[in-house]
C-alpha cells in the first residue's frame, strides 16, 4: 500500500496535480486517522478473541506516519517562493535536468569573477561558508536526501575557494587559464571524492557533511591549479 501511494504521488506531480500531496500530508497528521485505525483493530479483537498488540501497532503506523511526512515534504523542495530555497538553489539553477552540480559551479565562477573586482573576497568567501552550513543544515532536516542534488550553494563555496588565488595572478591570460583549470579539478574532485573527501561526504551529517566535502575539494581543486600554473609560467 506504501508503494502504491508513492506511485500515485508520483504520478500527480508528473501530471501537474501537487494536491494529492498535500491531501495525503492533512490525513497523516491527523491524530483522527491514528485513532480510528486503532479503533478498528480493537473491536476486530475483543469481537474474534484474537490478541493484536496494538501499541506495537499504533508504534509501526506512527512510524508510518513519519516516513509519508517526510517524503511528500521532500517533494515539495525545491519551492522557489522560499527564500530558504531560492538560495540554497543559486536562484534555481539547482533544478536544471542534468549535471545541476557542474552548472552551479559554473554559475558560482561567473559571480566570483564579477564580485572578484569589486569586493574583498577573503571575507567574503568565510562568511558564505559558515552561512551556506547554516543554511544546508536548517533546509535538509525536513529532506530523506540530504546532500540533495538541487542545493548547489555547497558548490560555490567550493567553487570560490578553488577560483580564490587567481586574484593574484599578474595577468589576465594567467587569470582566464587558471580559473579553467581551477574548474575543471574542482569538478572532479567532487565528482570522484577521492579522500579525504569521501570520508567527509559520508561520515559528517547536516549541514556540515553538505559542504564542507566541497570546501576541500576546491581547496585540492586550488592547490594542483597553482602547482601547474607554476610549470606553465616557470
Amino acid at each position: 500500500a506504501f508503494e502504491i501511494g508513492l506511485d500515485l504521488a508520483q504520478g500527480g506531480r508528473k501530471a501537474g496535480t501537487p494536491k494529492f500531496g498535500e491531501l495525503v500530508l492533512g490525513c497523516i497528521n491527523t491524530d483522527f486517522c491514528s485513532q480510528l485505525l486503532l479503533q478498528t483493530f480493537s473491536v476486530f479483537s475483543r469481537s474474534t478473541g484474537f490478541p493484536l498488540h496494538h501499541s506495537r501497532f499504533f508504534t509501526k503506523f506512527q512510524n508510518f506516519q513519519r516516513t509519508l511526512k517526510h517524503y511528500f515534504s521532500m517533494s515539495n523542495f525545491p519551492n522557489l517562493n522560499n527564500p530558504s530555497h531560492l538560495i540554497a538553489t543559486l536562484g534555481g539553477v539547482g533544478n536544471a535536468k542534468y549535471a545541476p552540480g557542474t552548472f552551479g559551479s559554473l554559475v558560482s565562477l561567473i559571480l566570483f569573477v564579477i564580485f572578484s573586482h569589486y569586493i574583498n573576497m577573503e571575507w567574503i568567501i568565510l562568511g558564505i561558508t559558515f552561512y551556506a552550513i547554516w543554511l544546508c543544515d536548517k533546509i535538509s532536516k525536513d529532506l530523506i536526501e540530504k546532500d540533495h542534488k538541487a542545493i548547489v550553494i555547497d558548490e560555490l563555496v567550493g567553487m570560490w575557494i578553488a577560483a580564490y588565488p587567481a586574484i593574484y595572478l599578474s595577468t589576465q591570460n594567467q587569470r582566464v587559464l587558471y580559473v579553467v583549470l581551477a574548474f575543471i579539478f574542482f569538478r572532479l574532485f567532487d565528482i570522484l571524492k577521492p579522500f579525504p573527501i569521501s570520508y567527509i561526504d559520508q561520515n559528517l551529517k547536516g549541514g556540515m557533511g553538505i559542504v564542507l566535502d566541497d570546501v576541500v575539494a576546491g581547496i585540492f581543486a586550488a592547490i594542483i591549479s597553482t602547482l601547474l600554473m607554476n610549470l606553465i609560467f616557470v
